[in-house]
């Protein structure tokens, strides 16, 4: 495939009419700005990419990405003075970023090409044609360009076919190397695929399958894969997503700790339910951790170990799988006990964060579901009247037995065994008298 020719083939498809019917007023007056400078300043600029991708499939996407044939940092600077915004410049790849108040974002590059060291390593770019730029890209679908340039304003360009493979809803590479240099893009493939309602190719399928079978993925750093695993966490057709990425292969070489079977898919249904229903019921969760917590739920503890320590994950998420870890000790007691105290609840719920709760929650039946749900309630509601000022004043000498004392108390409070102020009261007189705990008192 040439990728040298500098005429572009341009289409007889304008796509003027549709950007002003799909793009939101304060985008298309952002293109007509971009267009007016590059006009005024001599530039050849062009809309490439997944917005162009989504503009034909009638769908909404205000992420700019232009490509300049010729200087783009220099076009970027001229248009930071024409449109203020908060600018980024990306050293390695020569692009350029200027981020606006409304919270659009435009990203400017030269027209590139890129070469790979080695499968999964990033590239490295030097200045190209607009050709060999889409023809970098990943998929034809997404190797596409809109003209913003004088009378071929709005007019399609595409040299690889990405039209047509987007009327027959297929996801297709521009060449077998892709996946060899970009591992990655095996997961934007499946993403794309079940996004859209897409397939992907067969022939594309069989080069994803071969780069996993020639361990394409040894040479991706554990904070890209981090970074693909949550961005297909983010899905709404995740389960999909998960189960065609162990149809390539991929789940089980890229993610050995993580044991995918029906029923971990069953708890994600579950999840994405709860999500969707936009239940506030345990307050303000994070749901990348609660789905990471439900893929570690059939792991034993040297694979959850293992899967902590080898991403970079934040101390929040570390917390999280420890306290999960501590949590699977006790999931038998909890899942096959009957009548279980709400106190009892309590010392194994009561400091873990809410994430881990919710895992309980989802992976418990109806009537455990039911229990989790009344002590969180309970939980909630159960303020301690007394405090240690009141222990003081009974004649109790601070110290562990404080404690010991206060922690009664809120069980009792938690199993309804006292409600008031002075039913707290009497009961620590009765923990005194039976000297249920050891009590010193001041003489």
């Amino acid at each position: 495939m040439d990728t040298h020719d500098t005429s572009y083939h341009s289409t007889e498809e304008n796509l003027t009419e549709t950007m002003k019917t799909i793009f939101p007023i304060h985008i298309l007056r952002l293109i007509q700005q971009i267009s007016e400078l590059a006009g005024k300043e001599g530039f050849s600029v062009y809309l490439v990419g997944g917005i162009v991708r989504d503009l034909i499939l009638g769908l909404t996407n205000v992420d700019i990405d232009l490509v300049v044939d010729g200087d783009g940092l220099s076009f970027g600077a001229l248009l930071a003075e024409t449109i203020p915004g908060r600018i980024k410049f990306h050293e390695r790849f020569a692009t350029f970023s200027l981020y606006l108040a409304d919270g659009t974002k435009i990203d400017i590059a030269s027209a590139r090409k890129e070469t790979y060291d080695f499968p999964g390593a990033l590239p490295t770019v030097e200045k190209g044609t607009l050709k060999q730029d889409l023809f970098r890209r990943d998929f034809t679908v997404n190797a596409m360009a809109i003209s913003l340039n004088g009378k071929s304003f709005g007019r399609l360009i595409d040299y690889f076919g990405g039209r047509q493979d987007l009327n027959l809803r297929i996801i297709k590479v521009l060449h077998e190397e892709r996946f060899m240099d970009d591992p990655t893009r095996i997961f934007r493939s499946v993403r794309f695929e079940k996004r859209y309602g897409f397939t992907i190719e067969a022939e594309t399928f069989s080069f994803a399958r071969k780069a996993v079978e020639q361990n394409v993925f040894e040479n991706v750093s554990f904070s890209r894969l981090k970074e693909e695993l949550l961005l297909v966490l983010k899905e709404k057709n995740m389960v999909p997503i998960l189960k065609r990425l162990q149809q390539i292969g991929l789940w089980e070489r890229v993610f050995p700790e993580l044991i995918l079977t029906g029923e971990i898919l069953f708890y994600l249904k579950s999840i994405l339910k709860y999500k969707e229903s936009n239940c506030q019921f345990f307050g303000s969760v994070d749901y990348d951790l609660i789905i990471l917590l439900i893929l570690c739920h059939q792991a034993n503890k040297n694979q959850v170990e293992d899967f902590m320590e080898k991403y970079p994950w934040p101390k929040n998420y570390r917390r999280a799988f420890r306290k999960f870890l501590s949590l699977k000790k006790d999931l038998p007691f909890l899942l096959k006990s009957k009548n279980i105290p709400l106190s009892c609840y309590d010392k194994i719920l009561g400091k873990l964060p809410n994430e881990v709760i919710i895992y309980l929650y989802l992976i418990s039946n109806r009537a455990k579901q039911n229990m989790i749900a009344k002590y969180f309630i309970k939980r909630q509601e159960c303020v301690m009247a007394i405090s240690g000022n009141d222990l003081k004043l009974l004649g109790i000498t601070p110290g562990p037995a404080f404690k010991m004392i206060l922690n009664q108390v809120r069980a009792a409070k938690l199993d309804g065994r006292i409600q008031t102020r002075d039913d707290e009261i009497a009961y620590v007189k009765e923990l005194m008298r039976k000297e249920e705990i050891k009590c010193h008192l001041e003489v």
